[in-house]
Order: C-alpha cells, then sequence, then structure tokens
C-alpha cells in the first residue's frame, strides 16, 4: 500500500501531466487532426529511429 508522501507525489505528477496535456490540446484548438499532424511532423524532423509494431498476423 502506497505511503500518503507517495500518493501526494504521484497526484502533482498526475495533476502536471494533465495540465499539460490540457495545454497542449487548447493550443490546437481541441483538434485531434492538428495535433496528430504536428506530432507526425516533429516525428519526421527528429533524427530519432522510428520503430513499428509488426503487422499482426491473424492465424
Amino acid at each position: 500500500m502506497a505511503t500518503l508522501e507517495e500518493t501526494i507525489t504521484c497526484d502533482e505528477v498526475l495533476k502536471e501531466v494533465r495540465h499539460a496535456k490540457e495545454e497542449l490540446a487548447k493550443s490546437f484548438n481541441y483538434d485531434i487532426r492538428q495535433m496528430l499532424e504536428d506530432a507526425r511532423a516533429k516525428q519526421e524532423k527528429s533524427d530519432r529511429r522510428i520503430l513499428h509494431p509488426p503487422l499482426r498476423q491473424d492465424a
């Protein structure tokens, strides 16, 4: 069972994450397509290797 301190820390982190998510959504006027386009554009410009999950093979 989590201690009170761990619970408070977790709550603070969740609060920050939710605030960041809200600000991001607001910056794109809550348009998911615009958010995805921006994410894809940033991904293309990134030097990081992009991994794609293997296609699912149904039996």
